[in-house]
């Protein structure tokens, strides 16, 4: 049985498991010994490519037909041929699968089946897929082993990424400890200076008294000494009243620097913060209210705010002395409302004179201005908690859209009428520093004309005189119709009785021509106020170019001080 096996594989194509024959399926050798039917080779082949079924050894550049036949095979099928019954068997040509059997590794054999070996079915397709899979899988291993190759020298930029963010954090840390030190020495410094200006303030009057006394007589005695028995009494005066007008000279300067020296502590220093947007950014009371050294403000008590509040005033005034700015105050005329302030405030900008109230008789005439280094104008935040009216006095519009701060306008009020006066004495009562609300819509708006604010808090409603015809008056001509200036208008009924007030900003486009028609309606406004810190127009202007449903998101509030 075995020795039929073999010779049934002998002459039996290990690929298609048919009979070798002279035509179609001639058997072939390869090149490495393994013998297939022509028929099979010429389905295996891809292009100039040939893969032995067997050991899977390739070959190329070569014919299929080229290749040597197998002799042994073809004597093998003549012998069985003869020995075969010599009457031709009819046999019935059936399809053969042909199976690999994964046991052997090789095609399958007729005694695979029954030795209960695993086997799968192999076409010439299913070769060809296998050799695209075992290709595959090479190209898989190699991206693998590339890909691996890859993470590695990825784990390895990172960790020197790690030690280079480490270096670089460690290098911050250290240039912070240095900056900390090198402000804590100059904090010690700084505290030094300021002891030292301490003790020299304190000690310059004692000390400087006897030595300009020893100056005075030996200049004194040099005079004595110099003089011979040929001066006359008129050469003996004229020395006499040359050294009398020098030293009277170094007195009045020694006194200038005192008064300026005193003037200085007296002097009130604000500071007010203001963000990119030039919106102002809270700070301490002590800044915002300011602070002086005579009388010592309360805040200063504290030794080391005390030392901060000197280095900051020698910084102003040093500054000031730098540029050549003079502190000389130049005492206001006196106004139709009394100041019951005798503090002033320095602050980035020169102080304000009071407005001054002109008749027909006076308009030529020059108010005289007496200059005095003592007598201060008055403050700008008063000490006291309650509202002093003067000239100086602040308020404060904010506009807020939506409840988002878009600016404030910071102006002086202009008490011109009496009736003005008394209304801005009412109002900066009911917000002194406290900030109340003015009005919650916007009524009316002229694109880049003017803006009016009306006031509706039902909490302030102060009676205004129903007799009021600022249009009849002739001394009469202050309106607002340029930016920076605020009016007031009064809305009457057609008895005259008055029944509300708004505020007026005129825009840039108020004296346009084109503009009479809207400027008419507002010629009875007054000249309330002027702008002196602008923070708002910019919202102001586009506030004025938008609809009435717009505006209904917008709120202002009023704040004195």
């Amino acid at each position: 049985m075995a020795a039929a096996n073999d010779v049934e594989d002998f002459v039996t194509c290990g690929v298609c498991f048919c009979e070798y024959d002279d035509a179609d399926k001639k058997p072939k050798f390869l090149q490495c010994s393994h013998t297939v039917c022509l028929s099979c080779l010429k389905g295996i082949r891809d292009g100039d490519t040939i893969t032995c079924p067997f050991c899977r050894d390739t070959f190329v550049k070569f014919g299929v037909e080229s290749l040597p036949n197998n002799p042994y095979a073809l004597h093998m099928l003549k012998f069985k041929e003869k020995k075969e019954s010599p009457k031709p068997v009819e046999i019935a040509v059936v399809p053969v699968e042909v199976h690999w059997c994964l046991t052997c590794g090789s095609a399958e054999k007729l005694g695979c089946s029954s030795s209960g070996h695993s086997s799968v079915n192999m076409t010439i397709n299913t070769i060809k897929n296998l050799e695209s899979l075992l290709k595959l899988k090479e190209e898989l291993l190699a991206m693998k082993d590339s890909g691996t190759n890859k993470l590695a020298m990825a784990i390895q930029e990172r960790q020197k990424v790690q030690e280079q963010l480490a270096l670089i954090m460690k290098s911050i840390q250290c240039s912070g400890e240095e900056v900390q030190k090198l402000q804590d020495e100059n904090n010690l410094r700084m505290t030094e200076m300021v002891s030292v200006l301490e003790r020299n303030g304190s000690n310059t009057d004692s000390q400087d008294v006897p030595e300009k006394k020893s100056l005075f007589f030996s200049e004194l005695m040099s005079l004595v000494d110099g003089s011979t028995a040929d001066d006359t009494t008129e050469t003996l005066k004229q020395k006499m009243t040359t050294l009398v007008e020098m030293h009277e000279q170094q007195l009045c300067e020694a006194t200038a620097v005192a008064s300026e020296y005193d003037l200085r502590r007296k002097l009130k220093i604000t500071v007010h913060l203001y963000d990119e947007n030039d919106q102002p950014i809270p700070t301490l009371p002590l800044l915002e209210k300011g602070f002086r050294f005579q009388p010592l403000s309360p805040a200063l008590k504290g030794n080391p705010i005390r030392q901060d509040s000197l280095l900051l005033s020698y910084a102003v005034f040093s500054l000031l002395q730098r540029q050549k700015i003079p502190l000389n105050i130049k005492e206001p005329q006196q106004s139709a409302v009394a100041s019951n302030s005798s503090s002033t405030t320095v602050a980035a900008k020169d102080a304000k004179k009071k407005p001054k109230t002109t008749t027909k008789k006076e308009k030529n005439t020059k108010p005289a201005i007496k200059s005095s280094p003592v007598t201060l104008p008055p403050n700008v935040f008063p000490s006291s908690s309650k509202f002093v009216l003067t000239p100086s006095s602040v308020f404060i519009l904010r506009l807020f859209q939506s409840g988002s701060p878009k600016g404030e306008i910071r102006f002086n009020p202009m008490l011109r009428l009496p009736w003005i006066t008394e209304l801005v004495q009412k109002l900066g009562e009911f917000c002194f520093q406290s900030q109340k609300i003015f009005c919650n819509t916007i009524d009316k708006v002229v694109p880049r004309m003017y803006v009016l604010f009306s006031n509706t808090n039902q909490q302030f409603q102060p009676e205004i005189p129903n007799a009021i015809d600022t249009n009849t008056s002739s001394t009469y001509v202050f309106k607002a119709d340029v930016i920076d200036e605020i009016g007031i208008t009064l809305v009457k009924t057609s008895s005259g009785k008055v029944t509300g007030w708004s505020f007026v900003f005129p825009l840039e486009e108020f004296r346009s021509p084109k503009n009479e028609v809207h400027v008419k309606k507002l010629l009875a406004n007054d000249l309330f106020g002027r702008v002196i810190s602008h923070h708002m127009l910019e919202s102001v202007t586009k506030l004025s170019l938008t609809n009435k449903l717009e505006r209904t998101n917008y709120t202002v509030t009023i704040e004195s001080q």
